[in-house]
């Protein structure tokens, strides 16, 4: 096919599970492996990629979901035109959510308006110690752990 169209593509007929630091544009999977072990793929063996574009049967919605507790990822969902059950999903950033460890007795929450003395509410923080902000207009969320032990 790729002769055929004369598509500027390179066919590598390789062990996926074997290579390291892949670099490609978009990954495309149709009933390779499990939603998550395709993920655990796609973060451990390239370096870097642009999206994956999965093929999901009439369980798709309940396995995305499912991914979603343990993985961060987003993205656009697609009906199939060749089955009302499947769906075709368009993923982009994906990453392992972070575990909870002993420090999760320590997590602190802030729920703060933005303002001036933003910096000042966050004076107990290590600048390097806070796992997520999300910015929706006001109030903006950010959850970290404390520096002080």
């Amino acid at each position: 096919v790729v002769k055929k169209l004369d598509l500027n593509v390179l066919v590598l007929e390789k062990n996926i599970l074997e290579q390291k630091n892949l670099k490609a544009g978009t990954i495309v999977a149709r009933a390779f492996k499990p939603i998550q072990s395709v993920f655990e793929i796609v973060t451990k063996n390239f370096k870097s990629f642009k999206n994956l574009i999965l093929f999901l049967g009439k369980n798709g919605k309940q396995t995305l979901l499912d991914a979603s507790k343990v993985w961060e990822f987003e993205y656009k969902e697609r009906k199939s035109v060749t089955s009302d059950d499947s769906l075709i999903l368009n993923i982009k950033k994906i990453r392992k959510k972070i575990k909870n460890s002993k420090k999760e007795k320590n997590k602190i929450f802030y729920f703060v308006h933005k303002s001036k003395n933003f910096s000042n509410k966050f004076s107990s923080f290590n600048k390097t110690s806070i796992i997520s902000a999300t910015a929706p207009s006001p109030p903006l969320f950010v959850s970290g752990y404390s520096t002080k032990s």
